[in-house]
This record gives C-alpha cells, sequence and structure tokens, in this order.
C-alpha cells in the first residue's frame, strides 16, 4: 500500500497527468469473471546504463554537501598568524565542514594572505610530499592578496602551508571544488592536476619581457603533454620597476582586452588562471608597462585535447568573454549602489540543461577611490547578509587595478552577483576565460511501443518537475545535459511539426508511468535510460450502479493494464457514466471502488500491483484477480471500449469465531477464499474478527501446525462447504482447530 501512494504522488508530479496515476490497492474494486484471460505481454524494462565518466570537477554548490564558498581555514581564529618561515600542517578535508571524495585527486582553492607585514609568498602543498620551489602566491606589505590554487591531494588528505617571507601574515583558506580523478583515461576535457612545473623563468633563461612587448611561452613538453587543450598555469611578475599588467593568450590568436595579472613596483605577483593553448602548445604574455619585468611561469596541470562537448562536467578553457564591465554600464559600485549581476553562459537559454556547472572568472576591481574587496554571492542572496557571500575575491587598494581568478559554481535556480565592500567606490570588470560543462548527462530513445519506430518529432521531460527539456532528433534519440545530482524519470510524448501534442499518442515513460524507471544521476555521470515507449491510444467509456439510495459521489473507476504500465483512474459524473478519452492501447484489468459503506467489483485486497517477473508470474497474478472478479477491457488504437457495467453492492460482514482448546492462538491462521478459491485474506492469531465483504459465497479455514478446519467440517477448502455474505447482514462462521 505505500508503494502504491508514493507513486501515485510521483505521477503527479513527474508526469503531470492527472489521469494517468495508480490507484492505492486496498481501494480498487472490479466487476464480474470474464472468460477473457489477458495475457502480460510486457516485462520489466532494462535497467539504465551508468557510464562514470572520467577527470570532471565537481564545484561546491547546492548540489553537494558543501556550503559555497566554505572557509575551510582562518589563521585568525585558529592558531594566529604564521611566523616567518613558519610552516603549519592543514588539515582541512577529512572531517567538518567537508570531506574529500575518495577519488578526489586535488582540491580547488581560494587561497588570501591577510594583513602580511612585509613582502613575501605562501606555497601549499600535500603534506606527504616535498615543498615545491614554486609559490601559491605573493603579497606585498598591509595589503590582502588572494590567488586560486589547485592542490593535487595524495595519500595523507593533508596539506602544508608556509609564510615564506620574514615577516607574519594571517592565511584565509576557501573551497571553490574538486577535480575527481580521470581513471587512467585523459577524456577531452578531463583535467589532470599535477605537482608544480616550471615551465619558464626569465631571471635565468633571459632576457626579461621587453615594455610593451610579448614572450611566447611553449607549455606542452614541459608543463604539459602534446596535444592538451589548455593548462593552469601560474603567471608571476618578478620585481617590476614599473606599475603594469600582463596579458596572456594563446599564441595564435589576437591580442585580447582581458588582464591575466597587474603588478605594482617592487614586490612580486602571482595569479593562477586556466589558460587555453594554441595549436602548437604555447600561450603568449604580454607586458603592458613601460619597463621591462622579469617572468615566471609554473603549471599546474592540464586538460585534455579534443571534443569535450559530450563529457559532462568537465572543464574547458575559452577565448575570455567580457560578461560585465561597469564602466560603460551601471556606474561605479558604492555602498549605496553595492551588488551586480554577473551573466553566465546559459542566462538568455529557456532550459536550464543550458547552464554550465560552473564558470573560471577573471575579476578586476579598478579605479577604486579607497581600499575594499570584491565578492560572490553565488546562491542568488541579495540581502548583503555577510554569512551568505564568499571570501574576498579580489582585493583592492586606493585607485590600484587588481585581477584575480576563480572558479565558481553556476546556481541552478538564481544568479550570480558580485558585491563591492568599500567605504568609496570602484568599477568592477568580469571575463568567462573557462566553464565546467553540466553535471550529467541522460540519453535514450522515444519509440513507439507497437513497433519500435523513432518518435520524431517528440519531446522529453525528467522529473521530478516533469519540466521540458529538448526534442528528439530524427532517430528518436535525445540527449539531456543537467546541474541535477539526484534520481530522475525519463518521459516523453510524440508531438506535431508545430510542437502541439499529438492526440494519436500517450504521454510514456521508460519503464511505464505506475512505476518509471529510477535514473540514478550524479557528477560526471551519463546515464543511457532505456527505451521510452509510446503508446497509441483508445477510448474507453462505462457505467457505474448504486443501490437505491446511495450515492455514487466518490466513486472511482480504475483501469490497469496487464503489464503494470499504465494506470487510468477516472471520476463518474453523477449519473455513474463515466469515459476515458485517451487510454493507451493494451488489456486492462477495470475496478470500481466508492466510500460510505459501498463495496466494488475486487475484493479490498487487490494488490498494489501485478509483479514483476516473467510473463508466467504475471499471468498468474492476474488469474487470481480474475478469479476474485475482476473484469477484463481490451482498448484497441482509435477505438472506444466499453466494460460490462459496475455495479456497487452494499456490503455484508463476515465474523470468523475461532475456538481452540489450548488457548494458544498465536499459532492459528484463518483464510478465507471466494468460492473459486482466490485468497481473499489470511490472519495469524486472532481468535474473533468480523470482516465487510461484497456479498458472494466464501470459504473459510483455519489451521494450526498440520492440522487445518474448514466451514462444513472439511480439510481442505476445495471440499469446504461455502457460507453466503449477504447484502447489509453479517454472516458468523464459528471453527474449532483441534
Amino acid at each position: 500500500m505505500a508503494r502504491a501512494r508514493t507513486t501515485l504522488t510521483r505521477l503527479v508530479t513527474v508526469v503531470g497527468v492527472a489521469a494517468l496515476a495508480v490507484l492505492p490497492a486496498a481501494a480498487a474494486r472490479a466487476a464480474a469473471p470474464s472468460t477473457a484471460h489477458p495475457v502480460a505481454a510486457v516485462t520489466a524494462a532494462p535497467a539504465p546504463t551508468v557510464e562514470r565518466t572520467s577527470g570532471v570537477t565537481q564545484l561546491s554548490d547546492q548540489a553537494t554537501p558543501e556550503a559555497p564558498g566554505t572557509v575551510l581555514y582562518d589563521s585568525r581564529s585558529q592558531g594566529g598568524a604564521l611566523r616567518a618561515k613558519e610552516v603549519r600542517s592543514l588539515d582541512l578535508l577529512s572531517g567538518t565542514p567537508l570531506t574529500a571524495p575518495s577519488d578526489a585527486t586535488a582540491v580547488i582553492l581560494n587561497v588570501t594572505a591577510v594583513s602580511p607585514s612585509t613582502a613575501g609568498w605562501l606555497t601549499l602543498w600535500p603534506a606527504d610530499q616535498s615543498r615545491p620551489a614554486a609559490s601559491t602566491l605573493n603579497f606585498a606589505p598591509g595589503t590582502p592578496t588572494p590567488n586560486m590554487a589547485v592542490v593535487r591531494l595524495t595519500g595523507s588528505r593533508t596539506l602544508r602551508v608556509m609564510n615564506g617571507s620574514g615577516g607574519t601574515t594571517h592565511v584565509l583558506v576557501s573551497f571553490r571544488g574538486w577535480v575527481r580523478s580521470n581513471s587512467g583515461q585523459q577524456r577531452p576535457g578531463s583535467l589532470t592536476p599535477t605537482d608544480a612545473t616550471r615551465v619558464l623563468d626569465t631571471r635565468l633563461t633571459g632576457p626579461a619581457v621587453p615594455a610593451y612587448g610579448y614572450r611566447d611561452v611553449t607549455v606542452t613538453g614541459v608543463g604539459a603533454p602534446s596535444g592538451a587543450s589548455a593548462a593552469l598555469l601560474d603567471v608571476v611578475a618578478v620585481k617590476p620597476t614599473r606599475a603594469g599588467y600582463l596579458v596572456a593568450h594563446p599564441s595564435d590568436t589576437a591580442r585580447p582586452a582581458t588582464t591575466a595579472l597587474t603588478y605594482r613596483v617592487g614586490g612580486d605577483r602571482a595569479a593562477l588562471s586556466l589558460m587555453r593553448l594554441s595549436s602548437g602548445g604555447a600561450v603568449r604574455v604580454w607586458n603592458m608597462s613601460s619597463a621591462p619585468v622579469h617572468l615566471v611561469v609554473d603549471s599546474f596541470g592540464w586538460v585534455a585535447g579534443g571534443d569535450d562537448t559530450g563529457t559532462p562536467a568537465v572543464m574547458s578553457a575559452q577565448a575570455p568573454v567580457r560578461v560585465l564591465d561597469t564602466r560603460p554600464s551601471i556606474g561605479a559600485l558604492s555602498p549605496g549602489h553595492s551588488s551586480v549581476e554577473v551573466p553566465v553562459p546559459g542566462d538568455d537559454q529557456g532550459s536550464p540543461g543550458d547552464r554550465p556547472s560552473g564558470v573560471v572568472l577573471a575579476i578586476t576591481a579598478t579605479a577604486g577611490t579607497s581600499g575594499g574587496h570584491l565578492d560572490l554571492d553565488v546562491d542568488g542572496n541579495t540581502t548583503l547578509d555577510p554569512a551568505a557571500l564568499t571570501p574576498s575575491i579580489v582585493n583592492f587598494g586606493r585607485g590600484e587595478t587588481v585581477t584575480n581568478t576563480t572558479v565558481v559554481s553556476v546556481p541552478t535556480g538564481g544568479r550570480l552577483r558580485l558585491h563591492s565592500n568599500t567605504t568609496g567606490s570602484v568599477h568592477a570588470v568580469v571575463d568567462v576565460v573557462g566553464v565546467v560543462r553540466p553535471r550529467t548527462e541522460l540519453n535514450g530513445r522515444l519509440v513507439t511501443e507497437d513497433g519500435g519506430a523513432p518518435v520524431s518529432p517528440g519531446a522529453v521531460t525528467f522529473g521530478p518537475s516533469g519540466s521540458f527539456v529538448g526534442r528528439t532528433a530524427a532517430d528518436g534519440t535525445y540527449r539531456v545535459r543537467t546541474n541535477t545530482v539526484y534520481a530522475v524519470n525519463a518521459c516523453g510524448r510524440a508531438t506535431t511539426t508545430q510542437g502541439a501534442t499529438d492526440p494519436a499518442y500517450a504521454l510514456a515513460c521508460a519503464g511505464g508511468t505506475v512505476y518509471p524507471t529510477s535514473m540514478p544521476l550524479g557528477v560526471g555521470v551519463r546515464v543511457s535510460a532505456p527505451d521510452v515507449l509510446v503508446p497509441r491510444v483508445g477510448s474507453a467509456t462505462g457505467t457505474v450502479t448504486v443501490p437505491l439510495g446511495s450515492s455514487v459521489s466518490g466513486t472511482s473507476v480504475v483501469l490497469r493494464r496487464t503489464d503494470d504500465a499504465y494506470a487510468v483512474r477516472i471520476t463518474p459524473n453523477a449519473a455513474g457514466q463515466w469515459t476515458m478519452p485517451a487510454v493507451p492501447v493494451g488489456d486492462y484489468l477495470v475496478s470500481a471502488n466508492a466510500p460510505f459503506g459501498l463495496v466494488g467489483e475486487v475484493l479490498d485486497e487487490l494488490p498494489s500491483d501485478l509483479g514483476a517477473g516473467t510473463a508466467s508470474a504475471q499471468q498468474a497474478r492476474i488469474d487470481d484477480l480474475l478469479a476474485a472478479g475482476a473484469q477484463t477491457l481490451t482498448v484497441s488504437a482509435g477505438a472506444q471500449s466499453t466494460p460490462p457495467e459496475a455495479q456497487l453492492l452494499v456490503p455484508g460482514s463476515l465474523t470468523v469465531d475461532v475456538t481452540d482448546p489450548d488457548g494458544s492462538y498465536g499459532n492459528v491462521t484463518t483464510t478465507w477464499r471466494t468460492a473459486s478459491g482466490y485468497v481473499a485474506l489470511t490472519i495469524t492469531g486472532s481468535q474473533t474478527f468480523t470482516r465487510s465483504l461484497r456479498p458472494g459465497a466464501y470459504t473459510v479455514c483455519a489451521t494450526e501446525g498440520t492440522a487445518t478446519v474448514c466451514t462444513g467440517g472439511a480439510s481442505t477448502w476445495q471440499e469446504a462447504t461455502p457460507v453466503t455474505v449477504e447484502s447489509g447482514a453479517t454472516t458468523v462462521v464459528p471453527l474449532s482447530v483441534p
């Protein structure tokens, strides 16, 4: 019973058609026996095929246990500032507030040096590895400085951080996401994190990058293998003598307007970003200042090349796309105007499947009239509640231009908002330099139930909301990309070329609409669903009668197809007449039920479903129901079918009084059957009980151990004398067991 009620709720939300529903079994009843025995022609639908794709990137958002931008460590409340050259162990990923997935190969972090007393650097690395030569970020005294970090996870699952300055600094670490195993398969778009690999150091190879000049940096063969499409590159401007900025792009493309790194005089400055590589595996780095500057480039990972559009949850670098610039548009952000929406790819599309699960953003603060920072709200929260905002993404001083790159989840039900925290004003520029594909993919076919022909045009939906997600191709196939990671049902319908519902076919789901197949989605998962078998439809009409003086109000008629794939529930009108204009073709069992003291066409013990399994097992169950008095009905395509009239009767009562000389009724089992042998009810451990039943003939047997006593003194139900239950009357059956 519980299963039937759950399914009814699910069908109303998934299918969105109240007429296709499941009736709780104890309320369903049917008509007089029929000589036609329908055959269960459809067996249980096959299970979906689930493929875990590799090298996926999972960002923090509503689909994961972690809150967006979760602060993992803040030395201001945990251990105090790091002293000069101090190394501190950080156990961040094995408990509250998050635990690394077992297949995580790297963690994506935002790391900020807070209140440094002198210039210096921070380095994060796996605790069971040697400290790398590459820094995670470089900072100047007194200035909070953030940078993105992708840190490889090794056996220890713990990290270390070193303050490489001669003074003190606080450290703030916030979570951005995971890189999950590619199982040794470099699928297109899969991200392979690595230890820091030095790609270029002009201090050693010379010369410095000239003023307004560039240097082509070959990454493949050093920090990435041949064929890589992109790399995670940390670019460091070393001891610049003039303020300026760097621009980086594939060496075979034109220079974009976006900034990779801004720097001031004196102190080193680093910025990690996802950068596309040229066809030859190189990037071109421009020095946009009036003085030469030395350049260091370290690689922390690479992205496999090839067509990545078919692989869910992979990271894809792209040519920078400017999605926000407050200078020519809305004006500077200020205390009275402190937030702005950040458009992301897919915001202008009608389907949520067109939105990526995350974006890689280069965020620039410029022309600030006082110091402050920018942060992102990834939940669509506009209250400016500090607890709802992520830690700072970009920290800036008065008059500075500062850029930082971050990865951020795309909220499934909202928009990204950029917030300023400053007493003055500041302009903001945002470029999308990469995307993380939607987390999961669901594909399958819509075909006709009667012949397996492709259904095209057709529309596909998936639960629990049943939202429209796409159309079928000419061969009946569909592919749905989504950021959903919970189990869903795939449903579909035939449509006309104009997109309207085709009235010749019914809505269908993989596995049927009674118990549709559940598809287990997940991050980086590709699911191939069983075929959605779209049936042709016919119609059915009939009548329910009630005793004189009774009302048909509250009556339901249920048509359940014998393969248990479809069930139709209809409410008759005041005259007891009912019509269902669109019923999937096939053989049905028909039942009627009503409250208010009326008994319908099948006993209360009608099973909640016909049972999955072999055709013979289903047929055996159908035979039981027919023996209990169910009607049959065959619905043909384009034709109207009418079952026999359903009669609702005033019930009678059957009281069974069992006598056991030893008084141990816990061992006594009592069973009653219809005259045809259908088991209506079995009760164990009761001495006296009464049951309301449809008028008719029944046999009752009580068993203790190996001894059985039935009505009429027989020892088997086949030999028992039936007793008659009359409308409105009570029949008492005494039985005595040895």
